[in-house]
């Protein structure tokens, strides 16, 4: 839950300048590395727990995956969008410029 929280906070107040450009993309960046390990837990406790219908860890396992999933899938297609566009190569050796 914490991962879709960080990066819902962090682009939204950047957005609506409650917070620093900077100070919401640190927020942003934070839920990354917190969705590839909820992804990674969530794998493992698939595997760990039981087929049995009625259990509730495998349930929030299955969820802690999908939101890890979602989360991951998100931001990927978000930066990935950025691909087409140059590289700005903005050096300047006039000072005055």
């Amino acid at each position: 839950m914490a991962a879709p929280a960080l990066a819902l906070a962090g682009s939204g107040l950047a957005h609506f300048e409650l917070l620093s450009p900077f100070a919401g993309f640190k927020l942003f960046a934070v839920c990354l590395p917190l969705a590839v390990a909820a992804f990674i837990a969530s794998t493992v406790a698939l595997f760990r727990t039981g087929a049995a219908a009625e259990n509730k860890l495998r349930a929030r396992a299955w969820k802690g995956l999908g939101l890890s999933t979602v989360t991951l899938t998100v931001v990927l297609i978000a930066s990935a969008s950025g691909f087409e566009t140059p590289v700005i190569n903005d050096i300047t050796t006039d000072f005055d410029d």
